[in-house]
Formats: structure tokens, sequence, C-alpha cells
């Protein structure tokens, strides 16, 4: 890759084999989708490793700690099967190699043999997608407005190839959202909020506590009525004019799909188990003014983008789009923004483990 993205060749993947005797480390969503993955593919999951389990048994697969593995079970494959912003990896595969185990698969290296069985897990992607897109990364990282952010991207780019897994456990010391790249737009004067993905209010409770100039108004997004039963209640306690949209957003009015259920996690899904309505920013603010856009909707950013175009050509606000949802996030939504207005200075940083809540900022020029 040019422009200050150059990195080692890739070690060819080593695949499992079927037949081949496996263990699983984690019993969360992902650890049971990998060892479903495994079965399907003929490999023997002898069962799942918990540092202090807390059952017997996972789906009929027996759980053990780390005591309790054999030196035969060291010897063969474990599988990380823990995949979340909380666990840093390098930490895991500390514990691992502690444990006396000899060989740890990591989740890229997973997904590059179960795509079709692991299906959409966020940024994960086999690591050589990302060398096809070498052109966009350093297209990307030349674009970029200040070095912290062109570290930030060649040092995530390689933790995603499994060539930095140091940077598993790295965070930028910065709050998120809203911070020192954000807050200086707008000097002390009150802003106009709009929030796609608001949860039950806490990123509007903490720019309320932030802002020197207050919130003036605020438009708060989420389809998920669990979810958005919170945000109301949430609201109703504090003293501000906020507005509560139980809407997903896209780049028209459409029914969608969505899996619900999941607290903050909840997103549009083809296989949901209930329609949402979508509404497009532009549609729904018909030419008001807005200071402030979050979008961290699960994927969805480049279609609420879409549909904010004008609203970004009228009114340039401050942007913090999540940008870790779909590996192509790192090169798709900086291109979308720049198409739609590219007087924007774009920054890049790291809020939480593993490269989750990576968010692209982009502040008016």
């Amino acid at each position: 890759m040019s422009a200050g993205l150059e990195f080692a060749p890739l070690e060819p993947p080593e695949w499992l084999s079927p037949g081949e005797r496996v263990w699983v480390f984690g019993t969360g969503s992902f650890g049971r989708a990998v060892a479903r993955a495994c079965m399907a593919q003929g490999m023997s999951v002898q069962g799942f490793v918990q540092t202090q389990p807390t059952q017997v048994d996972v789906e009929g697969t027996p759980v053990r700690s780390w005591r309790e593995l054999s030196a035969a079970d060291r010897s063969m494959p474990l599988l990380v099967g823990i995949f979340n912003r909380d666990t840093p990896l390098d930490g895991l595969v500390h514990l691992a190699h502690e444990a006396g185990c000899q060989r740890t698969v990591l989740p890229w290296q997973l997904h590059a043999q179960f795509a079709q069985d692991l299906g959409w897990r966020y940024w994960l992607a086999a690591p050589d997608f990302l060398l096809a897109h070498a052109a966009d990364l350093s297209r990307v990282n030349a674009r970029l407005a200040d070095d912290a952010s062109r570290d930030c991207l060649r040092r995530l780019v390689a933790f995603r190839m499994g060539l930095d897994l140091g940077y598993s456990s790295f965070t930028h010391q910065v709050p998120q959202y809203f911070n020192e790249l954000t807050l200086p737009t707008f000097g002390h004067r009150a802003l106009r909020y709009l929030d796609g993905g608001a949860y039950d209010g806490d990123s509007l409770r903490q720019l309320a506590e932030m802002a020197p100039g207050g919130v003036a108004q605020a438009w708060l997004f989420e389809p998920d009525a669990a979810n958005y039963s919170d945000l109301t209640k949430s609201m109703s306690a504090m003293d501000s004019l906020s507005t509560c949209v139980p809407l997903a957003l896209s780049d028209r009015h459409q029914l969608l799909r969505f899996s619900s259920g999941l607290g903050e996690a909840g997103h549009l899904n083809d296989d949901g188990d209930h329609s949402i309505a979508a509404v497009a920013i532009d549609e729904f603010l018909a030419g008001q003014a807005v200071d402030f856009i979050k979008l961290d909707v699960e994927g969805g950013e480049a279609a609420a983008l879409r549909g904010a175009s004008s609203t970004l050509v009228s009114y340039r606000p401050v942007l913090a789009i999540s940008c870790y949802h779909k590996p192509e996030d790192l090169w798709a939504l900086p291109d979308l923004i720049d198409s739609l207005v590219p007087a924007y200075r774009l920054y890049l940083r790291q809020h939480t483990f593993n490269s989750f809540d990576l968010v692209l900022y982009a502040i008016p020029q």
C-alpha cells in the first residue's frame, strides 16, 4: 500500500480441516456461532473454554476451565470465539498462551474460512479483503486531516489483517462524539442536535453536560421498541427540548426489517423479527437547521448520510459517524461524505477495544 500504508506480506491462512479436533474459547453468541460453523464443516468441537465456567455445557457441548484441559487438549487449535468491544484480543491470546495452548485462531482467520456460516459480524472480514482495497485505503489515508488519524488508520488496518495485535487494546483517550474535534466549532451557542441510534438518550445527556452553550433542540431517532421506551422515560426527566422519534434513518421513507431486543446492537436485517419505518433526514427536517449529527445506526450510516444530502449542503453540520459496522466503512463513508460535501476535514478516533466504536468525524471548514 502507498501513502504511508505499507504492511508485511500476509502469511498463508491455516485452514481447519474436516475431522480436526478443536476447542472454542468463549460461550457468547460469536463463540456459539463459531462452534456451529465448525460442526457444519466437519470439525470436532471438543468443548468450550471459559476462564471461570458458569455452566456445564452449551448447546450440548461441554464447558471446561483452563485447568481442566489436558496436554492433548492444549495441543489442539483454540478458536477465539470472543469478539466484542469490551475484551481486547491481545489479552485473550495472552491467557491462552499462559494456559499452554499451542495454536490460537483469531476471529478474522475464522471469518476467512466460515464467512458464509458466520454472516455479518461488524467490521470482520478476511485479511486479504483489505489488501484488495489497498488503493481505497491509501486514498482515505491521504485525505485524513491529522497524524493521529493517519496513525489510527494504519494500525487499525494492520490489526484487522493480523499484523498488529497490540492495537486491540488501544483507544484514544478522548470522549466519544463530544470532544476537542467537535465542540470548539460551536463556541458558546446552543446546539441543534440530531441523533441517529439514540438508544436511551445517553449521548444527549453527555452532550448537555459538555456543550458550553447547552442544547437548544434535539431530535432523537430510535427504532427499537424497548430502547424507545427507555428513551422517552429518560427524556421526560430532562429539561431539554427533545423530540423522540420511533423511526430508523435511511435515504428515503420505506419499511425495513429489524432485529430488535438486542439493546444497543439492534440493527437492520432482512431476516429481522419485525418491520420498522425509516425516514430520510432531509424529509424529516424539511429545511430546519441542524448543527451536529451523530449516527450510530448499525450499518445504515451510508443510507442515512445519503438521506441528509440537502441538509449537509445547506447547513454543514458537524458529523460524528460510526465507522466500524462494515469492513468497507473505512473508505466508503469518507468517500461518500466527499461526494456530498467535500469541504469537510476528516478525522478518525478509536473509542473502545478491538477497533469497535471507531468514529469518523467530519468538521466543516
